[in-house]
């Protein structure tokens, strides 16, 4: 990828940042330069709700706010584990394939989605808020 096409990206962001119809648009092209199937933001600590994803993981992410965000052991772990806001972990920093193999939210949740693993970044929008973390979800 060329530091024009990030800077695109980039652009993208800050225009859905604004005007929030854009959020489609802007997690597409996020999925896009990464090579990612989807790319979605959860706010954490909360009901599921409000979260927004790339048009490819629509059904999945009406899935997550539904039910599965109880259930979302990869990003639990990585709160539970000090994920601090700018970092980014992925989910096998916190689980092995054994895990993998047996947990639910993988082999009923994502795998329905042929969803194989997720990377997570955690953010803080402002300084009164707790951190959210962003699930941008892989192969």
């Amino acid at each position: 990828m060329s530091d024009a096409d990030i800077l695109s990206v980039i652009d993208t962001l800050y225009a859905a940042a604004l005007e929030p119809e854009r959020w489609e648009k802007a997690l597409a092209a996020v999925s896009e330069a990464v090579g990612a199937i989807g790319t979605s933001i959860v706010p954490v600590g909360g009901s599921g709700g409000g979260s927004i994803a790339s048009r490819s993981l629509f059904e999945a992410n009406t899935a997550y706010q539904q039910t599965w965000w109880r259930h979302d052991t990869p990003t639990s772990r990585l709160l539970t584990r000090g994920l601090k806001p700018g970092a980014v972990g992925t989910d096998r920093l916190v689980m092995d394939e054994d895990e993998v193999k047996r947990d639910p939210f993988y082999q009923e949740f994502l795998r329905t989605y042929d969803i194989g693993s997720s990377c997570q970044s955690a953010w803080k929008p402002d300084p009164l808020s707790a951190p959210n973390v962003d699930p941008c979800l892989g192969h």
